[in-house]
């Protein structure tokens, strides 16, 4: 028998070419035997073009929350059934979460795992990372929500935030109206009140248009008073207080503050100048024999009031110059 030659390269590559194909045709008849399996793949590329935020499990019960609200805003651009959003969810969970979701997953029979839905995946998910004491605190915050000097936009967003763990007392759009006209401040509540407005967005752009007519409101009314003030003023009544209030600081002796002198040792008075104290004079004319409260020298000057207000004493030197 003639030798068995060895096959070329070209045999080579058609054989590797023929295994190709026939690989290439067996996925395509399993994606049709299988188009769920297929369109899943689609979602979770789709999904994840968006760059949708992970989750570790150690953030906290806030952080949770906003990690669930971010997908959802994706999912609302994608068209995808419960089953295939939490497919790609479980592709954003990370670290603790991760190792706590796979042995979660491993306690489900695989009905529960193929029955498993988005609403189901958020209420898992909540119980184990938001604590229904810290709920509980959340929903007590929204009940006692008032307005106080917080601005209607404030408010509003405030009154949104923490709506979200009291969504059965507001899970109606009156009912949302009604709490968050009950939280405005009086003087909103009270013009508002009979309109009876049922829509919350409504109640909201109304609460904004009172706000805004209130503080327009201000700025006027200020004005107004000071205007009529001055309208009444007498122009004179100021320069007229400034003289009479000059006039009475006249009247009265030009003393000196105590304070503006040195302490005295022997008397512990303040003054300047020889102290009398245990000299036994009078403090007046500095004659002894009487005190400066009976000085006949004092009592024989009277005193002239001037055209400014001031008081002069006129002694008997000055009666004899008179002409």
């Amino acid at each position: 028998m003639p030798p068995r030659r060895a096959p070329t390269d070209q045999q080579n590559g058609m054989q590797e070419f023929i295994a190709a194909m026939q690989g290439f045709f067996q996925q395509q008849a399993q994606g049709a035997q299988n188009p769920q399996r297929n369109n899943t793949s689609v979602v979770v590329e789709q999904f994840r073009r968006y760059n949708p935020p992970r989750f570790d499990g150690m953030s906290g019960p806030l952080a949770m929350e906003e990690w669930i609200r971010e997908l959802e805003i994706i999912f609302e651009h994608i068209e995808c059934t419960d089953a295939h959003k939490v497919s790609c969810v479980v592709f954003q969970l990370c670290e603790d979460a991760s190792y706590w979701w796979e042995s979660f997953k491993r306690s489900m029979t695989e009905q529960a795992r193929q029955g498993l839905t988005w609403n189901r995946f958020k209420e898992i998910v909540t119980n184990q990372y938001f604590p229904r004491s810290y709920r509980n605190q959340k929903e007590a915050e929204f009940l006692d929500l008032k307005q106080g000097e917080l601005s209607i936009t404030d408010y509003e967003r405030k009154f949104n935030q923490l709506s979200c763990y009291a969504t059965r007392l507001v899970n109606t759009n009156d009912q949302k109206a009604d709490r968050f006209l009950r939280g405005l401040r009086p003087e909103i509540r009270g013009i508002l009140a009979a309109q009876g407005i049922v829509d919350y967005a409504l109640a909201v752009r109304r609460a904004q248009e009172v706000e805004a007519g209130l503080e327009v409101d201000k700025l006027p009314r200020k004005d107004m008073v000071r205007s009529e003030k001055r309208k009444w003023e007498d122009p004179n009544d100021g320069k007229r207080d400034v003289q009479n209030k000059k006039e009475r600081m006249d009247d009265k002796p030009n003393e000196a503050t105590p304070r503006s002198y040195p302490q005295c040792s022997e008397c512990n008075k303040y003054h300047t100048g020889e102290c009398l104290y245990r000299k036994g004079v009078c403090y007046f004319c500095r004659k002894p024999g009487h005190k400066a409260t009976f000085c006949p020298d004092k009592r024989g000057r009277e005193p002239e009031r001037r055209g400014n207000g001031r008081l002069f004493y006129m002694g008997q030197q000055d009666e004899t110059k008179k002409p």
